[in-house]
């Protein structure tokens, strides 16, 4: 069974992009606004120092009714680059009862590298506990799939000005910044909180990761110039593309295929997908927090310092050569099927030029870390203030955000949260959170950006985590800070 290159790549991302999409109906940037939702156990996961207010808490979808009613999970939906109102939206003048598209606007909006990137989280099990001298001890099973594409601005600028635009100016259409990761992996993680000093409370989290699907590309060249005299196009890349597949691919030089073999087909169990064990990783969380005095709290904590070792079926593909192209021959083919001929055997000439080198050697991915850096003011007893800076490392990209709440405990059983924050290059981001207990069932709910869902098309941000937890033994702490 054979099928080409572009195709496998191609099929492999949207398989990933599937499963994605597929968790959701069990239902990475993380939520800024969750960072202050104090009486929910599970906000270790972005500040493993913070504690719990219960002695015991329990959940995960793996819990008969109280893990599926809402199911535990996290989703994120991220553009830094641009919203779809920007390419289609209300006209003006004589054009104002109508759509329009506005290509000049998308283009002026787009940055250099436009990161577009989902992230769905399935809590399958999550444990919390206090021991006898106030530490917090935790444990999670975590199914974590985080899946995007990085799209260059000259992608764009190329699809509408065309490659002219370019050779009249005497530019490269750089494409660099091009890139594809999408991952699938299973999470296993145990965290502690204690209180090493008065008011200062450090954190740790071991996670041991299982990678279960990969798909990641390292540009390190890709640009095409156009020749202003002879209009030829020369092509320079030098890429790498990295694959870990379900099923084992071979790839045949001569033919400039993959190969899937038949028998594997044939033999394949799909339960050794969910079970595979043979691609290890790991990864640390550390966090702190300091109550400076009555009024001021500071928080700090660093997620995700780790890696995941592909060894199960990995493949690599890497390219680095150059291309000229002065165009093809013109002629009147007899029919459609002499005429798809030349169009392959023009194909197979580039692609032999590119020809990829591929090995099936492990390889290496790290994980996107990100920083959190904030505070709160304590007012009132029911009510505080809180500010937070977040810092994350994802391909060549440095993604900051900044999110300013309004948290009140309102009772023991009822606490209310607002927030604005600036993120994805947006300035639109309504946040809310809303935690409900009765007895010992908890359900939570949290979202940085309410208004993407009834504007999708005006949001580069549209996330929101629920749950519902088993908590045991409330302890109260209140705040000396009265009006």
């Amino acid at each position: 069974m054979k099928i080409t290159a572009m195709q496998n790549i191609i099929k492999t991302t949207l398989v990933i992009a599937l499963i994605g999409f597929a968790s959701l109906s069990l239902k990475a940037q993380q939520g800024n606004t969750f960072y202050f939702m104090n009486k929910v156990s599970q906000t270790n996961y972005l500040n493993p120092a913070i504690g719990s207010d219960y002695d015991f808490t329990i959940g995960g979808i793996i819990l008969p009714i109280v893990g599926q009613v809402p199911p535990p999970s996290y989703f994120n939906y991220a553009n830094n680059g641009f919203q779809f109102s920007d390419l289609i939206h209300e006209g003006e003048g004589v054009y104002a009862d109508s759509l329009v598209i506005d290509p000049e606007l998308f283009l002026a909006n787009l940055r250099t590298a436009n990161h577009i990137r989902f992230q769905t989280h399935i809590d399958l099990f999550y444990l919390g506990f206090k021991t006898k001298n106030d530490a917090y001890l935790s444990f999670n099973i975590t199914e974590k799939i985080n899946y995007g594409l990085t799209l260059p601005k000259d992608l764009f600028r190329m699809a509408w000005y065309g490659n002219n635009y370019f050779r009249e100016n005497n530019e490269k259409i750089v494409l660099t910044d091009l890139g594809i990761r999408a991952t699938h992996y299973r999470e296993i993680a145990g965290g502690f909180s204690t209180e090493v000093m008065d008011g200062l409370y450090v954190g740790g989290k071991a996670k041991i990761l299982f990678g279960m699907a990969n798909i990641q590309t390292k540009i390190n060249e890709l640009t095409l110039f156009t020749n202003q005299n002879d209009y030829g196009i020369t092509a320079v890349a030098d890429m790498t593309v990295h694959a870990n597949t379900p099923i084992p691919v071979d790839y045949d030089q001569d033919s400039l295929q993959f190969v899937f073999d038949d028998e594997v087909m044939d033999d394949y169990n799909p339960l050794s997908y969910p079970l595979n064990f043979k691609n290890p990783g790991f990864a640390l969380d550390l966090g702190a927090t300091y109550e400076i005095n009555n009024d001021f709290s500071a928080y700090f904590s660093v997620n995700d310092l780790g890696f995941i070792s592909w060894n199960e079926n990995p493949i690599s593909m890497k390219t680095d050569g150059t291309f000229t192209f002065r165009g093809i021959e013109v002629d009147f083919f007899a029919d459609d099927e002499e005429f798809n001929e030349s169009m392959d055997a023009f194909t197979d000439s580039i692609l032999r030029i590119f020809s990829p080198d591929v090995t099936d050697g492990g390889y290496l991915t790290w994980l996107p870390t990100d920083m959190y850096l904030g505070g709160q003011y304590h007012f009132h007893e029911m009510l505080d203030f809180g500010a937070l800076y977040r810092l994350e490392f994802y391909q060549k990209s440095v993604l900051q955000s900044l999110t300013v709440s309004a948290n009140s405990n309102l009772t023991n059983w009822l606490s209310a949260h607002l927030s604005y924050s600036i993120m994805n290059n947006s300035y639109s981001n309504i946040g809310f959170g809303l935690m409900i207990r009765g007895a010992m069932l908890q359900y939570y709910i949290v979202s940085d950006n309410i208004l993407g869902a009834f504007q999708p098309q005006n949001t580069r941000n549209l996330n929101f985590r629920m749950g519902c937890n088993l908590v045991f033994g409330y302890k109260q702490i209140k705040s000396e800070s009265l009006l």
